[in-house]
Parts: structure tokens; sequence; C-alpha cells
């Protein structure tokens, strides 16, 4: 069976490493393949703002992190969507 790969996941453990440009181009690089072939790509484990703020200049797909919050079951993401949502509708 032939399985359908539609997302490159990036773990910034494997590139934090790089510093300056060599990150930069690396990256850059990788969102070019990626939409080249067709892909999706995910920068994961981001904590800080400032990882957020460099994978958004680079205009990377997808991101996930503690920044965003720990892990959790889908429904209490769901709970929380929906009340920020009815929370923004009253202000």
């Amino acid at each position: 069976m032939e399985e359908a790969i539609d997302i490159l996941k990036i773990v910034r453990s494997s590139i934090q490493n790089l510093i300056g440009e060599s990150h930069i181009r690396i990256m850059r690089s990788l969102i070019e393949i990626t939409n080249v072939i067709g892909l999706k790509l995910l920068q994961r484990t981001l904590k800080m703002q400032s990882q957020l703020d460099d994978v958004r200049a680079l205009r990377t797909q997808q991101t996930q992190g503690y920044f965003f919050g720990f892990l959790a079951p889908a429904a209490d993401w769901l709970f929380k969507i929906k009340r920020q949502r009815s929370q923004n509708l009253t202000n």
C-alpha cells in the first residue's frame, strides 16, 4: 500500500545550531522545495515568540509547539476555541 505524503515536519532542534544565514538559507530552501513538490512545511517545537517571528518571516506554512499550548485532547482545544470566539464576539 502506498502512503501519501502531504506534510514535511521540521523539528527545530535539527537545525537550531545553524546560525545566521546558514539557518535562513536552509529554511528557505526547504520551503521552496515543499512548495515545488506540493507539500506543506510544518515547523515544530516553537517555544518562544522570537521563534514564531522567525518562521513567520520565512513564511512557513504551519507551526506547532508549546508556545501555542501544551498537548491536550481535541475536545479541550475545541472548547477553548469556542470560548475565545464567543468572547471576541461580545467585545
